[in-house]
């Protein structure tokens, strides 16, 4: 179990050094991020953030040209938000099983959070964002 969280840590870790991994820069000074996530807004705050620090890199400031936003699923939407949803409180409850369950209930609390964390992978991420931007 320790060389999970300390594999995770490290993860998280050297992902928190990708500033703008995501940025195409072109030479007219208009750049572009595309990104897939598997929620509306942390596409759109992550392609703003990217953006951010790369004009700030330059000393100088984002300004979107343009801003695209679509769903990809393979599903409708509406299903994918439930199925999301669903999956959010099973995870919850599971995870509460694990930390404060005693015996067999931990055990089964366990298996049903990992469960959904699968779950919720395979769920993928549909959202696709385009960001043109320029720095200033």
């Amino acid at each position: 179990m320790k060389k999970i969280i300390s594999i995770a840590l490290l993860t998280s870790l050297l992902g928190a050094c990708a500033h703008h991994d995501d940025v195409v820069p072109d030479a007219s000074g208009t750049h572009y991020i595309a990104l897939k996530t598997a929620s509306k807004d942390e596409a759109t705050r992550e392609a703003f953030k990217q953006a951010s620090h790369f004009c700030e890199e330059k000393s100088k400031k984002m300004f979107v040209v343009n801003q695209q936003q679509s769903y990809k699923g393979e599903t409708d939407e509406q299903s994918y938000i439930e199925s999301k949803h669903n999956l959010n409180i099973v995870s919850g409850i599971s995870t509460a099983m694990w930390v404060f369950g005693d015996g067999h209930v931990d055990d089964a609390g366990a298996l049903v959070a990992i469960g959904s964390a699968i779950g919720e992978a395979s769920l993928g991420k549909p959202y696709l964002t385009n960001v043109t931007f320029k720095c200033s």
